[in-house]
């Protein structure tokens, strides 16, 4: 149920608040885009980008990207108090992947590649 399928089945015509049940009453908004912005889910999922991941700490990032498929690059940046953040990621013509990530003075967090990556030495 947690998809934008399930919107799309359910006959919505814009992003909703939630992907859960978005025809109770308890679902909010039905043109919200708070926990529905595809923009973030290409930002977070895909790129890897992910500003304040507990909640807890504007100052952290973490940083994992998913490889997926046929994709040959993603890119994303997040602009905070500490200045601009940015990830890239590209596939190489020998199929590796090559991982860039610019951070500024003040930012602190980790890098947690996909399962069956790693850093090359």
């Amino acid at each position: 149920r947690s998809c934008y399928g399930y919107w799309i089945k359910n006959k919505a015509t814009a992003l909703c608040e939630r992907f859960e049940e978005f025809d109770v009453a308890w679902a909010n908004s039905k043109n919200h885009h708070f926990f529905g912005d595809i923009s973030s889910w290409f930002t977070q999922s895909i790129a890897g980008l992910k500003p304040n991941p507990n909640a807890d700490d504007i100052s952290c990032y973490e940083i994992s990207p998913s490889f997926i498929g046929d994709l040959t690059f993603a890119k994303a940046y997040h602009t905070s108090v500490y200045g601009k953040t940015s990830v890239n990621w590209e596939r190489t013509e020998n199929g590796n992947i090559k991982l860039c990530v610019d951070i500024p003075e003040g930012i602190h967090g980790k890098v947690v590649l996909p399962k069956g990556y790693c850093f090359e030495k």
